[in-house]
């Protein structure tokens, strides 16, 4: 692994099947699941002893592979479970000794596209190898593709995983234990299947790019209605074996899609859902909706608060008003006057010079009315005025005489 690791860093910019692995996905690479195994291992017989299964178990005797069994596991193997959680892995390999089989998770007889793509992907890496095996081994561990059956077994957990992640572990070694010498010829026989097994990874890329924070699932029709879900960014990566296969995608608040989708050889087939709006109006718009009418009430109830504990608004019935007219004072509310006080006086004086006495009037302010039209109605109550019997006649300023002047 870390011959592989060292490969990858140091040749991206100079062999294309590299740079395309590089480019295309997130590798994660862990050196050794079983740490205890590894001191075991060199407290043992060492190199060279094919036969000696030093350092298969950890310290607490327990077969780290096949440890993936609810809730009794070993802290190695929760790390690995969280691990795996987190990342939701689209392949992982399993490098392996004891054999040169490829060992893949039990999957379903009735799928015949999950045992194809099992099929080719190890066909694929069987036909990069450099070379016949550097090492004898018997027939039967020989490049022959083998059923993990065990149901606690790391592959078959990642397989049940909701990502539905495929492992396959390859054999690399028929010799558990190696000399120090042949691992330089193993790891030349091994890279180039393994570099052409991860540049040629096929399947479909599904993004959904109206993804609002909700939880999107797609269904595969063929796949017996295999249920996956996207990540937080609307992505979803999934190893399929080529063909044609009808994917449905599912998101709540909108209308399900369903596309026909065909998947190529050594690509990732790439397909955006942009999902209509369901029938019924969209949570965000229902929301605004009624947060409208809950303020609207809130109004109105405020406001008629305010003209109940505020009379001088409209609280409490106004008093009457005299249109055009204005009262004087409160306790004489039936006596008006009029805006021009001083002409009124002027004609009381003038009355009384001629020893008339005016009979008692009620003045009235016509707020409506224009000066001129006042002045009318003031000469012909003046005119009209009777006192003891006399009548008064208008005449001019120039009949009357220069003493009346």
């Amino acid at each position: 692994m870390i011959k592989l690791a060292e490969l990858l860093l140091s040749h991206n910019n100079l062999d294309d099947d590299i740079s395309r692995i590089m480019r295309g996905y997130s590798i994660h690479i862990l050196p050794a699941l079983n740490r205890d195994g590894i001191v075991l291992a060199k407290s043992g017989s060492g190199g060279g002893d094919c036969d000696s299964m030093a350092g298969s178990l950890n310290q607490a005797g327990v077969d780290l592979e096949k440890d993936y069994h609810e809730p009794n596991v070993q802290p190695e193997t929760r790390r690995i479970m969280t691990w795996m959680d987190q990342r939701k892995f689209t392949l992982s390999l399993n490098i392996r000794g004891s054999d040169e089989n490829i060992v893949v998770p039990q999957v379903n007889s009735s799928f015949h596209a999950n045992k194809k793509l099992c099929h080719d992907l190890a066909n694929l890496y069987w036909s990069r190898l450099n070379g016949a095996s550097p090492m004898a081994c018997p027939q039967d561990k020989v490049r022959n593709l083998i059923t993990d059956s065990s149901s606690s077994s790391m592959a078959n957990y990642n397989w049940r995983h909701e990502a539905n992640t495929l492992e396959l572990g390859i054999g690399v070694s028929c010799c558990h234990a190696p000399e120090e010498k042949n691992l330089v010829k193993i790891w030349e026989a091994t890279r180039p299947g393994l570099i052409g097994l991860l540049s040629s990874l096929q399947g479909l890329h599904i993004q959904v790019s109206n993804l609002n924070g909700q939880i999107a699932r797609v269904t595969i029709k063929e796949l017996d209605n295999l249920e996956l879900k996207v990540d937080e960014f609307g992505q979803l990566w999934h190893l399929m074996a080529n063909g044609t296969y009808t994917i449905t995608v599912d998101v709540e608040g909108f209308m399900p899609m369903t596309k026909l989708i065909r998947v190529l050889v050594a690509e990732f087939t790439e397909v955006t859902f942009h999902l209509p709006y369901s029938s019924g109006m969209p949570r965000a718009i229902v929301v605004v909706i009624m947060s409208s009418v809950v303020l609207v009430v809130l109004l109105c109830f405020l406001m008629t608060h305010c003209r109940k504990t505020n009379p001088d608004r409209g609280g409490k019935s106004r008093p009457r008003r005299y249109d055009g007219f204005q009262p004087l004072s409160r306790e004489e509310k039936h006596v008006f006057e009029d805006d021009l006080d001083e002409e009124a006086e002027f004609f009381d004086k003038g009355v009384e010079e001629y020893g008339l006495r005016m009979p008692a009037t009620r003045v009235y302010r016509d707020a409506t009315s224009s000066e001129s039209e006042a002045d009318e109605e003031e000469e012909e109550a003046f005119l009209e005025i009777s006192a003891n019997g006399a009548k008064w006649k208008s005449v001019s300023s120039s009949q009357m005489p220069p003493s009346q002047l």
